[in-house]
């Protein structure tokens, strides 16, 4: 401590103070300087919690602020804020207590009402979210945040889309310069309503408002994949804009350009290495078989590994690391002792993810694969794995990364065990009298265009039905716009059925109800359509210019069923027409799909996989990192 002899009260005010200026180490300095002189004074600990955790080191905050909880077990602030770390760390039974226990002592702590709330809501339980939020605006009415996290569970509750709407209105008048992120939650909102361009507003404008916010532009340009109205050439303009917000100058330094390593590592970083996300069918079946031999793997986890089970994942038995709570910093110091050779990105512009750790070229040779299919717009990204039908000859010029084109479709499918016995070879159409369509896809996905052709295949096909699952079936009043918008068509709602969210098993089993399904446009169906394939259903897709209005292509052509495909919009429409009259037909292809895939690339998984590796050696020679 300084020769001023400061109170320890004097001393905590003057590291909160050196903090808020940005002298962090100063401030940790002093806080531990005051714990050595009186390791009992719970204030110093708690500030020494908070420090850390303002400063992302989450799992170092917990220490601390435990401490000043046993010290004073009855402060509901210090409760509430070890809770807040262990809520963020998704210690969510752990952080219940606290903000309980803070309750106890405080039963008006309006914070402490918000945050069980928050609890409640990443438990999925909304009904209780939804109930402690309130009662913390009944204490602070205009407390914004309270009104923003009720936006949010409204977002997720049944029949509550507008109202969630609402509450983000009600921020914008309560707080207008306020730094959360309103405008994200309005466009995620009008994404679910399908009101494309009006999201891609929003997000814009949620970046507008904060340009260090890299999750409003990465929202807006994974959103921009949704839109009829922007050509192939301006979808990659507005990626360039993300290098050039947030890519530095990189020059290799010496500790990247290691040799050569044998065997080669590769690195994955991903927030889906879990079993319940959709990447997990592709990627499981080449951290499955890879040749340990010749590489050696690890897997930068960035999901909470409270939250989800990765543990099919972790019995490949590669390097697993978990960095959920780490900063890019973190990250980059990890990689680069781990001495990767080839770093790849598994998610692009989507969820939480590390683009700005790979704008810092911690790798010598980095890859973009699997997660998102567009460029990423970084230069400091070498490579992007697709194949020859979602990137034609020409498809360089919207592209920041040179393309490797893989000669058939660019992911391997695995679906899950659970699945084999739900196969009913059998076609629905003989049993029921009529032709079932149906669309599994996300709402967004399907376009004013897509739905217009859909009309007229009802229209050509007498008593044919649309069953269309997806989650913004869960609102009440979106379902009965959507339902007035095929009446208005000539089309009886009776020939509509609408399904909300369902476990992924039921949904499974629904595709034994459908004989067609139609793929979405501009937005092809990737899971969904290898789902719908596994199933038996054939798939008619409409191919486009840009990388995800060719996954259609890419996966029919691959199991051999490139017929299916349209170019054309009247195409589109003349072969669901052509194949629904064709029950004969549909019945044998139906029949036989599942051999059909199973004698494809899409699911041979060693052979997929070896290839992926013969891809990495080449790219690695070519880079001189051997001698």
């Amino acid at each position: 401590m300084s020769e001023t002899m400061l109170t320890l009260e004097q001393a905590v005010e003057l590291a909160q103070q050196q903090a808020a200026q940005g002298h962090i180490a100063q401030a940790e300095q002093l806080l531990q300087q005051i714990l050595q002189l009186q390791n009992t004074y719970a204030p110093a600990w708690h500030q020494l919690g908070i420090l850390y955790a303002q400063t992302n080191h989450l799992t170092l905050s917990l220490n601390p602020l435990q401490q000043a909880v046993a010290l004073q077990a009855t402060n509901p602030y210090y409760q509430n804020d070890l809770g807040n770390v262990l809520l963020s760390l998704k210690h969510l039974e752990q952080a219940k207590v606290c903000f309980e226990t803070a309750l106890h002592y405080k039963a008006d702590f309006a914070v402490a009402l918000h945050n069980l709330g928050s609890v409640y809501y990443h438990q999925a339980q909304f009904g209780e979210a939804e109930k402690y939020v309130r009662a913390a605006l009944a204490v602070e009415p205009q407390y914004a945040k309270a009104h923003y996290t009720l936006g949010v569970i409204l977002s997720e509750v049944e029949d509550s889309l507008d109202i969630a709407f609402d509450e983000f209105q009600q921020v914008l008048k309560l707080a207008p310069q306020t730094n959360l992120p309103i405008y994200q939650g309005l466009a995620k909102i009008s994404a679910k309503k399908a009101q494309v361009e009006t999201a891609l507003a929003y997000f814009y404008q949620a970046f507008q408002q904060d340009k260090n916010d890299k999750s409003a532009l990465s929202n807006f340009l994974f959103t921009l994949n949704y839109s009829t109205n922007y050509t192939a050439a301006q979808i990659f303009a507005y990626h360039q804009q993300f290098s050039q917000h947030f890519e530095k100058e990189i020059k290799l330094n010496a500790e990247v350009k290691h040799k050569l390593h044998k065997p080669l590592r590769i690195g994955y970083v991903s927030e889906d290495l879990r079993n319940t996300h959709p990447v997990a069918y592709f990627i499981k079946s080449i951290l499955a078989h890879h040749d340990k031999h010749k590489f050696k793997i690890y897997c930068y986890a960035l999901h909470n590994p409270n939250g989800h089970s990765s543990e099919e994942f972790k019995a490949f038995n590669h390097t697993w690391i978990n960095c959920f709570d780490w900063s890019d910093e973190q990250l980059i110091q990890q990689i680069k002792q781990d001495e990767i050779d080839i770093l790849v990105d598994l998610m692009g512009h989507t969820g939480a993810n590390r683009l700005l750790v790979f704008a810092q070229k911690p790798a010598p040779i980095q890859i973009s694969y699997l997660g998102y299919p567009n460029t990423t717009g970084l230069k400091s990204i070498d490579y992007r794995i697709t194949d020859i039908y979602v990137s034609p000859p020409g498809a360089e010029q919207y592209s920041s990364e040179q393309l490797i084109r893989l000669p058939f479709a660019y992911h391997c499918y695995t679906p899950l065990k659970e699945t084999v016995e739900l196969f009913k070879p059998s076609l629905p159409a003989v049993e029921n009298g009529f032709i079932t369509f149906a669309s599994f896809n996300k709402h967004e996905k399907i376009s004013d265009p897509i739905l217009q052709l859909w009309v007229e295949i009802l229209l050509q096909v007498p008593h044919s039905r649309l069953l269309i699952q997806n989650a913004s079936m869960n609102d009440a009043h979106f379902k009965q716009t959507f339902i007035d918008y095929w009446v208005q068509k000539g089309i009886d709602s009776t020939r509509i059925e609408l399904q909300k969210t369902i476990p992924f098993l039921e949904y499974m089993r629904l595709y034994q109800q459908v004989d067609i399904c139609l793929d979405s446009y501009p937005y092809n169906g990737g899971t969904t359509t290898c789902h719908a394939l596994w199933m038996g259903v054939p798939v008619i897709s409409l191919c486009g210019e840009t990388q995800v209005s060719r996954m259609g292509l890419s996966i029919l052509s691959t199991v051999g069923l490139a017929e299916l495909v349209a170019f054309e919009a009247d195409d589109y429409v003349k072969k669901a027409v052509e194949l629904a009259t064709d029950r004969e037909f549909l019945q044998n292809l139906r029949a036989g799909m599942r051999e059909r895939l199973q004698n494809s690339m899409l699911l041979n998984a060693k052979a997929f996989t070896q290839q992926i590796e013969l891809e990495y050696l080449r790219v690695a020679k070519l880079a001189c990192l051997d001698e």
